[in-house]
């Protein structure tokens, strides 16, 4: 029950403390005394709409402060704020047109304190009846006098389990009506991935190889000189340190402490051999190939055209593809999925009835 409303510059109003009693209590006063206002401060306190004008002459905030004491069976809204025996709903106005509210000296909205306060007090003037004919009220006061609160939480899950499925079977129903567009052009492009037959780090490969035969001709160059300066040409490499090695034999004959010497070159002659194989290995390898090289470039721009329309690189391309074909395979699905749905709607609004039967 209301116990205490103080009120501070509103209106004709500078400073008012009302206490209230237990059971019936008269507020009386010859026309403009302001008792009007003190039930319009109670408003204020509650939630409702303030203007900038209520405000007392010459003042620049107003404010109104009312404290209840509560009983265990007054249900409140979950507001996150500790109220125990009693709670104190503040609000104070300023001059500038600004509003706040307070529960218990913590800041809320204005919604909050607008929704705590229809829970704690009706005000019924001349033709007015405000929670009586509101049918959510009216609803709230039947389910509790008839301690409904368990068939009401079971009404209510049943009833957005039935919301949410309409909204699915909505969603379903728009996409089967363009289901023969959408179809068409998520086979092509899946078909059109597919016979692209890519593969994970292919674009890579390509590119590399595209290097080496756009410039086959210069590293042919390079593979006859190095071959000729190792192994074919007079005084080539080989045929220098065979020299050196011949003498450092001789040497070693005569004087063994060349031997690391000649170790080193011993070791060297195999080394350079195996690289004059390596070379002429690579020479044989790529010769001039101007075919292959249209062929890799026909397919790096084959790879570009897809990159362009369904991700960059392979991987996203492919991702692209496998996420197509499940919207494909579900959209190709939906006429056994969309029966099964409205089989599913119409066995939950049956139970929805049913348990909204009281």
């Amino acid at each position: 029950m209301l116990k205490e409303l103080r009120i501070k510059n509103l209106a004709i109003i500078g400073d008012l403390s009302v206490s209230f009693g237990e059971g019936l209590n008269v507020l009386t006063g010859e026309t403009g005394a302001g008792k009007s206002i003190i039930v319009d401060a109670l408003g204020l306190a509650l939630g409702d709409r303030a203007q900038s004008d209520m405000i007392r002459s010459g003042e620049k905030e107003a404010s109104i402060q009312a404290y209840f004491e509560l009983s265990d069976s007054l249900p409140l809204p979950d507001i996150g704020i500790d109220i125990e025996d009693g709670i104190v709903l503040r609000r104070t106005l300023s001059a500038s047109g600004k509003s706040r509210a307070f529960i218990n000296d913590t800041m809320v909205t204005l919604q909050t304190l607008s929704e705590v306060g229809k829970s704690l007090v009706d005000i019924h003037s001349q033709h007015e009846h405000q929670s009586l004919l509101k049918a959510d009220k009216q609803r709230t006061m039947i389910d509790s006098h008839g301690s409904l609160h368990n068939e009401l939480a079971s009404v209510v899950s049943l009833f957005r389990d039935v919301q949410q499925l309409k909204n699915e079977l909505a969603d379903l129903e728009a996409k089967v009506k363009e289901r023969a567009h959408r179809t068409d052009l998520l086979r092509f492009q899946v078909n059109e991935i597919d016979a692209a037959a890519l593969n994970s780090g292919e674009k890579e490969s390509l590119e590399e190889e595209r290097n080496i035969l756009a410039n086959l001709t210069r590293l042919n160059e390079l593979i006859e000189t190095s071959y000729s300066l190792l192994y074919s040409a007079d005084n080539s490499c080989t045929e220098q340190l065979s020299a050196v090695l011949s003498h450092l034999r001789e040497m070693h004959a005569i004087d063994t402490s060349v031997e690391e010497t000649l170790k080193m070159i011993e070791s060297a002659l195999p080394i350079v051999e195996d690289a004059v194989i390596a070379l002429r290995s690579y020479r044989e390898r790529y010769d001039a190939d101007p075919e292959r090289l249209e062929a890799v470039d026909d397919r790096l721009e084959l790879i570009k055209k897809l990159e362009k329309k369904y991700g960059k690189g392979i991987t996203e391309i492919l991702t692209y593809r496998n996420n197509a074909a499940e919207e494909l395979n579900a959209l190709e699905s939906s006429d056994e999925k969309l029966a099964s749905m409205r089989a599913d709607l119409l066995m939950k609004e049956d139970a929805l009835r049913q348990a909204a039967t009281v």
